[in-house]
Formats: C-alpha cells, structure tokens, sequence
C-alpha cells in the first residue's frame, strides 16, 4: 500500500498544535481564574476550524478544501484583530505569525497533495494490500443447494479473488464460503460471507474469476483470517 503523502499529515501536526496554542497563550497572558471566558468567540472558531481541517486533511477527505479556506480566512482575521486591536501582540508580531501560516499551507499546493485532495474518493493509503495466496475455497450461493469447489488467486483485508471460469454469477450476489488454509494437516478453516463486486476475465496478468467482498462469520474466524494473510499462510 502506497502511503499517505507525508505533507498531509505533517500540516495537520501543526493545525492540531496551532489549535491548542490558543487556549495556551490566553492561560499565559490573562488571568487563569477567567477561562475559558477570556477566549473570544473567533478564538473559538478558529480553534475549531483548526481542528476539523487537521482531520480532513490527514485522510484528504472530501471537504477538505473548504475547511482549509475557512482556517486561513479565520486566521488571518483572528491575527489582524489581535494585532491592530489587542495590547498583547504587535501588528509586525502577527503579521509575521500570518507569513507563516500561509507558508505551512502553501506546501499543499505540491503536485501529489493537490491530486488527493481534488479526489477524496481515490486514496491509495486507504486501499488493502492485496497477496498472493492459494486458499482452498468452498462456495455455495444463498438460497441454493450448488457448492463449487476452488481457489483463491489472491487477498487482502477486505476480499479476496476466486479463480472460476464461470461467469453466471451476478453484482450483489451472496455466498457461504468456507476457507481453507495452509496444507495438509496444518490447514484451517475458515468461515464467511461473501458479496460478488466484479466478475473478471482472463488477461495477460490475472486469470477469469470473481472478486468478493468477504466477511468473516465469527470473531474467531476474523482472528484468524487476519493472521493466516498476515503470515501469507
């Protein structure tokens, strides 16, 4: 799985502790006994605003964009109002802070992250790691009395793919699946549901076969399904 673009998650690093500066510096400034009285309502906002961009913009979702703008629009009236209008900071001291600001959010104007967040729905960090595995598969159809004996061309966390030639199977579709994994007389089984999202035919690099979503039945059977891909058993 390709990661997260690191600049994400550090501008979110600093949102979150732009956030609690706020808070922090009126504590330092003004009397303790008056919080959280002492902070004003665009304190409030913008500690707010902060904290909803910080968390959209890690996973880039959908939203993003907007929450981002309201932060620098709140944080540059915030700045203007503290240093034109307050005693405790100058107007150079927050016209410095603002520079500094619009810096941290123009490094998401970089090719990679302006990509993810003009797309929230095509996250490849959120995409499971698929393997390689042969997997002994059992399944029979709801409400049907057919089992197909085969096996898997590969997994992950979230399905797997079952190499058949038989393409009669339809979107939506619902399966009983027993697993079996490893071999001989170390194997296990392993129980679940499956819903068929794609039917695929054979190609240069994959062969004709079904994508299910699988979920396993019982925790035990999540335990194990978990740690039987884990060790690509």
């Amino acid at each position: 799985m390709k990661k997260r673009p690191l600049v994400l998650s550090i501008v979110a690093a600093i949102f979150v502790g732009i956030a609690f500066s706020l808070p922090t510096q009126v504590l330092l400034l003004q009397d303790a006994s008056q919080f959280p009285g002492s902070m004003t309502l665009l304190n409030w906002l913008l500690m707010i605003s902060l904290l909803t961009s910080a968390g959209l913009l890690y996973d880039a979702r959908r939203g993003a964009r907007q929450a981002l703008i309201a932060s620098i629009s709140l944080m540059l009236i915030n700045n203007y109002w503290v240093g034109w209008v307050g005693m405790d900071y100058s107007a150079k001291q927050t016209l410095l802070a603002s520079c500094l600001f619009l810096g941290v959010c123009t490094t998401l104007l970089q090719k990679e992250s302006r990509w993810v967040l003009s797309r929230p729905n095509q996250n490849w960090w959120t995409i499971p790691i698929r393997q390689r595995i042969h997997w002994e598969v059992s399944l029979s159809p709801f409400n049907s009395q057919k089992r197909f004996a085969l096996s898997t061309f590969d997994a992950s966390m979230n399905g797997i793919f079952i190499v058949t030639e038989e393409m009669t199977f339809v979107e939506g579709q619902r399966f009983e699946i027993l697993l079996r994994t490893g071999a001989n007389q170390a194997s296990q089984l392993i129980r679940g549901v499956g819903e068929l999202v794609r039917v695929t035919r054979a190609n240069q690099t994959h062969p004709a076969g079904i994508g299910l979503k699988f979920t396993p039945k019982e925790f035990r059977d999540q335990v194990l399904y978990k740690k039987c891909l884990r060790l690509n058993y």
